[in-house]
């Protein structure tokens, strides 16, 4: 059985909440964050991404919003991609329209990088 993990992007801070905080999130939904300053127990302005399980190539983890790229192995092309929660599983989709593209399966997940996620790396996303 893996572990379940998650971090957690606070709007108001701008700030991701992974090793340096604690999450805690349960089966109904409500979970709290506890940052090093202060614990906060509300949903309010933070948005939780669960741990796929998965590692990219350099052995980086994958969660739920992580953009990686993709680069064809005669190097003629390179694609923005992102991780996506679709029909019961993970998916790797268009990092721009957010569109499922195919399962992120393990072989797929070898194949790229983690080049950061839609929230602290918006200037990734721009067309």
């Amino acid at each position: 059985m893996r572990e379940h993990k998650f971090r957690a992007w606070d709007e108001d801070r701008k700030e991701m909440t992974t090793e340096g905080g604690f999450i805690q999130v349960w089966g109904n939904g409500d979970y709290f964050v506890y940052h090093e300053d202060e614990l906060e127990w509300e949903n309010n302005d933070h948005i939780i991404m669960q741990y796929t399980g998965l590692k990219d190539k350099n052995g980086k983890e994958y969660a739920d919003c992580d953009v990686m790229q993709w680069i064809q192995k005669d190097y003629t092309s390179l694609r923005l991609e992102r991780v996506l929660w679709h029909d019961g599983g993970w998916w790797i989709a268009d990092a721009i329209t957010s569109e499922p593209m195919m399962p992120l399966t393990a072989k797929e997940a070898k194949l790229r990088t983690i080049i950061g996620n839609i929230y602290e790396n918006k200037e990734l996303l721009n067309e």
